[in-house]
């Protein structure tokens, strides 16, 4: 390969129709970083498949590398011997198609983790990329008299410039996203359909998107917007909570799965949460129980997602990560306060627990001598002894202790207690140190009350 002479390669990531991605060591300056190079010779700056690239790549760097920490950072651009390439960070980790396959089930801290990035990461790009485009001057903005490094931005202003500097990625799905070994943290990746204004970069070779997760206006035409993201961001949350997304393509990818999944999002709703989650767990669970372990609020954000209409949906990626956010806070609420009822309740249960103590110290304690220090190692129950033979009678009599009616031998613990409340002397019987009696010794019994 032509860039070999500035870069080792270490290993081939991934490879399109029109490009393919290698793991990399700069010769000069040692970095690892992923280089995206295109497969085929373009011939000058002009050719079609060459400005394509750079419109993604422009875009890419409008949006402004290491502005949102969940979005892939990419280098300079160049033609390096007739063959496009860009360099990005090297992500060491796994898409998210892959973590969902070997997990299936997902916990719910995995769940918040990437929705606060990934849908904070797209909300960027609809809602809050503009403070980082715009231009004063282009844009006629009134510096705050207050403070001159700022500037005043009415709402109505903050919408014009929304919809100016708005970037809607138009390609999210599993593959797209990549989770990192180090941190667990998701990088959104491949921005080759995206749009900003009335330009889409286009230099995706699936000019369609992945059909699982396109929203029915994208399927049938219509205009794109930050609602249509939403859709997709929604279908993604759906595929995390429950393994799969609502409507699955089949193996062959022929036209009549096409045919059936453009029509199921169209007019279909997507098969409840709850069951398909329980079943995952219960999948990748044998023997346990499922017990819910999302909030019902959440179920309505996925589905407000999914509505048919865009007009239905939240407005974009911010509004819909304010949502989230407002469920979340709610479930730690509830988290906080169970762990407060759970420590009240476990500070009762001391308490009682405590005045149990105190009542077996008061418990009514019957202390015998041993005649002999070898002999009455044993117990047995009054009860007991009474319908024995005459002759067992008297073996009993001569080598065990005889417990009184409503008497019992006190455990380890209790003599403990006992002798703390100095009742009894220190060379105490109990059938734990009994093999080891030697002396005099004192025999105890409880009686119960």
């Amino acid at each position: 390969m032509p860039f070999t002479e500035e870069y080792k390669k270490l290993m081939l990531i991934g490879r399109g129709s029109f490009a393919a991605v290698y793991k990399v060591r700069h010769n000069k300056l040692g970095y690892i970083r992923a280089v995206k190079i295109s497969n085929e010779m373009v011939d000058s700056e002009n050719d079609r498949a060459y400005r394509s690239f750079l419109n993604e790549c422009r875009l890419m760097l409008k949006i402004g590398n290491g502005s949102h920490p969940n979005i892939i950072h990419i280098y300079q651009p160049r033609l390096i011997n007739n063959h496009a390439l860009v360099e990005m960070d090297y992500i060491d980790g796994q898409t998210l198609t892959d973590y969902i396959k070997e997990h299936r089930w997902i916990p719910m801290e995995e769940f918040w983790k990437f929705a606060k990035g990934i849908v904070g990461a797209v909300g960027y790009c609809h809602a809050d990329l503009y403070r980082f485009l715009m231009d004063p001057n282009e844009d006629e903005l009134e510096p705050d008299p207050e403070d001159g490094s700022k500037f005043i931005i009415t709402p109505e202003k903050e919408k014009e410039l929304q919809a100016k500097y708005c970037v809607n990625h138009n390609d999210l799905h599993s593959n797209n996203i990549m989770r990192r070994f180090y941190d667990g943290r998701y990088i959104l990746l491949d921005f080759g359909l995206a749009i900003q204004g009335d330009r889409c970069v286009k230099s995706s070779s699936r000019a369609d998107g992945a059909y699982e997760y396109s929203s029915p206006e994208k399927l049938d035409g219509k205009e794109i917007t930050a609602a249509s993201d939403v859709y997709s961001l929604g279908i993604l949350l759906y595929e995390i909570l429950t393994g799969r997304v609502p409507f699955v393509m089949g193996h062959g990818n022929g036209m009549a799965d096409i045919s059936r999944i453009y029509d199921q999002q169209l007019h279909e709703t997507p098969a409840p949460i709850g069951p398909l989650r329980q079943e995952v767990f219960e999948e990748t669970h044998p023997g346990e129980k499922y017990i819910r372990d999302y909030p019902e609020e959440l179920d309505e954000v996925i589905m407000k997602c999914l509505e048919k209409r865009p007009e239905d949906r939240y407005r974009n990626a911010k509004e819909m990560l304010h949502a989230i956010l407002s469920v979340s806070s709610c479930q730690e609420t509830k988290d906080q306060n169970l762990i407060a009822t759970l420590r009240a309740e476990n500070a009762d249960l001391r308490k009682r627990l405590s005045e149990m103590q105190n009542d077996v110290r008061k418990t009514p304690v019957i202390v015998a001598r041993s005649e002999h220090p070898l002999r009455r190692l044993r117990a047995i129950r009054q009860e007991d002894f009474e319908l024995l033979s005459d002759p067992s009678k008297e073996w009993y009599h001569d080598n065990c202790f005889i417990l009184p009616p409503g008497c019992r031998l006190p455990s380890s613990e209790e003599v403990s207690r006992l002798r703390s409340t100095a009742l009894l002397p220190e060379d105490v019987w109990t059938e734990s140190d009994s093999e080891n009696a030697c002396g005099e010794r004192y025999f105890i019994a409880i009686k119960d009350i």
